[in-house]
């Protein structure tokens, strides 16, 4: 079966850590996040003339998928 996941629309001031940190309990694992939602990061990113540069940039209005904590 596929992986449940959570949806989360990023606000301004947000970052990978801290959404990592509240719905998964621990702020290193930004990087499933980050995995997880890639294209779309990198998709809005370049919107913004950006590269998302691995979750570094992220823009209010994305909405991510979180997986469950485990």
């Amino acid at each position: 079966p596929a992986e449940e996941t959570t949806s989360y629309t990023i606000k301004a001031g947000d970052n990978m850590w801290e959404i990592a940190q509240q719905y998964l309990g621990d702020g290193s694992r930004w990087k499933e996040v980050y995995e997880l939602n890639k294209d779309a990061l990198d998709k809005t990113a370049a919107d913004y003339g950006h590269s998302s540069n691995d979750g570094s940039w992220i823009f209010p209005g994305t909405t991510i998928k979180i997986p469950q904590a485990s």
